[in-house]
């Protein structure tokens, strides 16, 4: 009984640790948020010396939900990108060197040909 309250309060502690940290702190050690409970469920789980312990994306199914995921979060920033741009009235964006024409290249990340301004240098 004790044994399993010690490992529960490892598990909880390990969430609460990754579910404070950015996105982009979580990306930068390969976790996503929705796997956070899966990720602390493995660091706490009981192994033997000689049991090899599974990476969390040891799994092909866990492997395309990340995939998707990152799909998914790369797609919903390239909208919003958009979105911000598109509000912008062709006086707004000439001042930041931009056309109306370069938007959807600025949000996939590419640098138009013959931009001014900081996507020139970018």
């Amino acid at each position: 009984m004790l044994k399993q309250m010690k490992k529960w309060l490892e598990y909880r502690r390990t969430c609460e640790v990754l579910m404070a940290q950015s996105d982009r702190n979580l990306a930068d050690i390969g976790i996503i948020r929705s796997d956070i409970p899966a990720v602390a469920r493995g660091r706490c789980a009981e192994s033997g010396s000689e049991k090899r312990r599974k990476t969390w994306l040891s799994h092909p199914a866990d492997r395309m939900r990340h995939l998707l995921n990152m799909w998914l979060g790369e797609y919903a920033s390239r909208r919003r990108i958009r979105r911000e741009l598109s509000a912008y009235r062709d006086d707004e964006l000439a001042e930041i060197g931009i056309r109306r024409v370069d938007i959807n290249a600025i949000a996939r990340g590419d640098v138009p040909a013959g931009s001014t301004g900081a996507f020139a240098h970018a």
